[in-house]
């Protein structure tokens, strides 16, 4: 339950979680497992159609902050639609990248196919991890997995790019909500 887990760490950071677990925020998602999560996680539903299985994220903001009462705000940037914006190289993706980062209270998940960070041509593992911080052409990155686990890993920034464009994921951009 990526998306979850990053919202928790979010929440965590943020002191904010109000005794929240993911398997409380997954519920708010409507989270629906995939065939390897179905063990771990025997309280949600499972659905054979690959596209409705994990959360499916249309809006954090009415799924889950304002439902759970939590003053965040987030906004998506589809990689889709960033790419009329510029004509892509790593180094003007970087450079958006950091400004995205610049905000100190500003958090930023990723929604891409791990598979390309994990060098696994042909493989979709549809993912979201929180993007920590930028150095020199890196990205680093905190990745959940499952039992609560998380780990740290780099990718280069044409890496990142094309795990995120190789699904049409995007970035979500949690800020605190000002308006309250």
């Amino acid at each position: 339950m990526c998306v979850p887990a990053c919202i928790l760490m979010i929440l965590k950071r943020r002191g904010l979680e109000n005794n929240l677990s993911q398997e409380d925020i997954a519920g708010y998602l409507n989270f629906c497992n995939t065939e390897e999560t179905k063990k771990l996680f025997p309280q949600f539903p499972y659905n054979k159609d690959k596209r409705k299985q994990g959360c499916i994220v249309t809006s954090l903001n009415t799924q889950f902050f304002q439902p759970a009462s939590i003053p965040l705000i987030e906004n998506y940037h589809a990689i889709k639609y960033l790419d009329r914006y510029f004509d892509y190289s790593g180094e003007d993706f970087l450079d958006y990248l950091e400004n995205l980062l610049k905000e100190e209270d500003d958090d930023v998940i990723a929604s891409l196919n791990h598979a390309v960070i994990l060098n696994k041509p042909g493989k979709v593992y549809r993912h979201a991890s929180l993007v920590e911080y930028t150095s020199g052409r890196n990205v680093h990155l905190l990745t959940p997995k499952d039992n609560d686990k998380t780990y740290r890993e780099t990718a280069d920034i044409d890496i990142f790019y094309r795990a995120i464009l190789n699904i049409d994921g995007g970035l979500w951009v949690i800020k605190t909500n000002t308006k309250n």
